[in-house]
C-alpha cells in the first residue's frame, strides 16, 4: 500500500529493548522507561528502577502501511561483537524473522543504524516502492538514526526521513500504539507458559530469548495489527481526528461463582463412603458427587501429565543450557565493530561449525574405537594372565599333593625299615638269649671239695689251688 502521495511508501521504525527477565524497555532520547503510569501516579514508585544484573537485547522493528513487516533487527550484548551459537539454537535456514548483531552494551549505535538502513530497510522495501520512487521512513529522535551519515545514506537511497516530535511517540508512533503492546503480551504469555511448564525451574537467559521472541513476533506483527496501528493515529488512511481519540480497554466481566455446591469427595475414603451411600440409597445428589469426584480425578491426572511433560522439557532445556557456547566467528580474523548478520550468513557459519564439530566427533569416535580395541586387548591379556595364573596355581597344588604323597611314602618306608631293624635286633637278641640259655643249661664245671680218696676214686681230682689272697683258682675243664 502506498500512502498519501503516490510516489511515497510510508514505513515506521522504532527501537525497543528486552532484558533477560522479559520486560520491554522503551527508549526515548536515550532515557529508559520501565514503570507504568499507574505506578507513577500511585506514588509507590518515584523513579524508574532496573536490575543491574540484567543484559539487554535491543529490537529494531519496522512496519509498512500495506500491512507488512520487515525482518526485525536483534542486538545482543557481546563485547567481542560476535554471536554465540547457543544464542541461536532455535534459528533455522528458512527463518526470515530477524537479523542478528552484537554490541558491547546490547544497545543500538550509529554503525548499526547505518547498516540497518542499508542492509535491511533498503533491501526489503526497494522493490515494493519501485524504481525511482521515494519512501518515507518515520522515526523517533534516537541518535542511531538521527546523524549525518544516516541521513546522507537515506538521501542517496531516495528515502525521506520524518522525525516525530519529542514525547509524542505514545500518540503518533504506530509501533507504540498497536504493535509493542501485543508483542509484550505475546512474549509474556510464551514466557509464562515456559516458566509454568518447567515448574519455575528454568532461568531465562539469552539463549532462551529467540525461541520465545520468534513466536511472539509472529503472533503480534500480523497484517490486521499493522493496519490498525497506522489507522489509529490517523497516519494511513490520513485522519487528523484520530489523534485525539483515546484507546480504552474493555472492562472484563466478572464471573459469578456459586459457592453453595456440595463438597466433592477427593480422598479414597470419602469416595468409598459416597459410593456405599449411593448403593444403599441411589439418589441423584449422591450420583452428582460421584461424577464430580471423577471429574476432579481426571483433571488432577491431566495436571500431573502436564507437570511431567513440563519437567521433561525443563530437563532438556537445562541440559542444553549447560552446553558451553562457541563463537560463530562471523567477524573473521579482523574486528570490524558491531555488524548485522543476515540469516544466510549465520546459516553458512553454522554449517561450517557443524562440519567442524562433525570432524571433531569423527576424531573422537576414532579415538574411542582405538581405546575400545585397546581395552578389549587388555581384557584378553588379563584373561590369559588369569588363566595362566590359575594353571600355575593348579600345578603348584598338584606338586604339593605329589610332594606330600612322596613324603608319606618315604615316611612309611622309613617306618618299615625301622620296624625291620627293630625286628632284626629283637631276633638277634632272642637268638643270643637262646644261645645263652643253652650255655647256661650246660653250665661251667665247678670245683667241689671232695672227701673221697683220690686213690680209690676212678678219676683223680686235682687239688684245689688257691691264690695268695686265698681265693680258689679254677682250672678249665679241658685242662683237667
Amino acid at each position: 500500500m502506498q500512502a498519501g502521495i503516490e510516489k511515497y511508501n510510508i514505513t515506521m521504525e522504532n527501537i525497543y529493548n528486552w532484558d533477560e527477565k522479559g520486560f520491554i524497555i522503551g527508549y526515548t532520547n536515550a532515557t529508559k522507561r520501565i514503570m507504568s503510569r499507574e505506578a507513577l501516579r500511585s506514588g509507590r514508585v518515584k523513579n524508574a528502577r532496573q536490575d543491574g544484573n540484567r543484559e539487554f537485547i535491543s529490537l529494531l522493528a519496522c512496519i509498512c502501511a500495506d500491512g507488512t513487516t520487515l525482518p526485525a533487527g536483534l542486538i545482543y550484548q557481546g563485547a567481542s561483537y560476535d554471536l554465540q551459537d547457543t544464542w541461536l539454537d532455535d534459528f533455522n535456514s528458512n527463518d526470515e524473522v530477524a537479523y542478528f548483531a552484537a554490541s558491547a552494551n546490547g544497545w543500538s549505535c550509529d554503525s548499526l543504524g547505518y547498516q540497518w538502513l542499508r542492509d535491511i530497510f533498503d533491501r526489503h522495501t526497494k522493490e515494493k516502492a519501485g524504481i525511482r520512487k521515494r519512501r518515507i521512513l518515520i522515526v523517533d529522535g534516537h541518535s542511531s538514526h538521527v546523524n549525518m551519515k544516516f541521513l546522507d545514506l537515506a538521501d542517496k537511497l531516495r528515502i525521506l526521513i520524518h522525525i516525530l516530535p519529542p514525547h509524542s511517540t505514545h500518540r503518533l508512533q504506530p509501533l507504540d500504539i498497536g504493535l509493542f503492546s501485543p508483542l509484550s503480551t505475546a512474549y509474556s504469555t510464551e514466557l509464562n507458559k515456559l516458566i509454568h511448564e518447567s515448574e519455575s525451574l528454568v532461568s531465562i537467559t539469552k539463549r532462551m530469548f529467540y525461541r520465545i521472541f520468534k513466536k511472539a513476533f509472529k503472533i503480534a506483527f500480523t497484517q490486521e495489527n499493522i493496519e490498525h496501528a497506522f489507522a489509529k493515529p490517523g497516519i494511513w488512511p490520513f485522519n487528523l481526528e484520530n489523534i485525539l481519540s483515546i484507546l480504552r480497554k474493555p472492562i472484563a466481566q466478572s464471573i459469578e461463582i456459586d459457592y453453595n455446591q456440595l463438597q466433592t469427595p477427593k480422598t479414597t475414603r470419602a469416595i468409598r463412603y459416597v459410593h456405599n451411600a449411593y448403593i444403599a440409597n441411589p439418589v441423584k445428589s449422591t450420583l452428582s458427587l460421584i461424577l464430580k469426584a471423577n471429574i476432579h480425578l481426571a483433571a488432577q491426572q491431566d495436571i500431573n501429565n502436564h507437570i511431567i511433560h513440563g519437567l521433561r522439557n525443563t530437563i532438556q532445556i537445562e541440559k542444553s543450557k549447560r552446553q558451553r557456547g562457541k563463537r560463530l566467528n562471523l567477524l573473521g580474523e579482523e574486528d570490524n565493530g558491531p555488524q548485522f548478520f543476515s540469516p544466510a550468513r549465520i546459516q553458512a557459519a553454522r554449517e561450517f561449525q557443524a562440519q567442524k564439530e562433525a570432524m571433531e566427533e569423527e576424531n573422537k569416535a576414532r579415538i574411542a574405537s582405538k581405546k575400545a580395541l585397546a581395552l578389549v586387548a587388555k581384557e584378553k591379556a588379563e584373561a590369559t594372565k588369569k588363566e595362566r595364573a590359575l594353571q600355575r596355581a593348579i600345578s603348584r597344588e598338584n606338586a604339593a599333593v605329589e610332594k606330600a604323597r612322596k613324603i608319606i611314602e618315604r615316611q612309611a618306608i622309613l617306618e618299615a625299615r625301622k620296624a625291620r631293624t627293630i625286628a632284626d635286633k629283637a631276633s638277634k637278641l632272642a637268638s643270643k638269649a637262646s644261645k645263652g640259655s643253652r650255655k647256661a643249661i650246660l653250665g661251667k664245671r665247678k670245683l667241689v671239695d671232695s672227701n673221697i680218696d683220690l686213690v680209690d676214686s676212678p678219676a683223680q681230682k686235682r687239688p684245689l689251688a688257691r691264690s695268695t689272697s686265698g681265693r680258689a683258682i679254677v682250672t678249665p675243664a679241658r685242662f683237667n
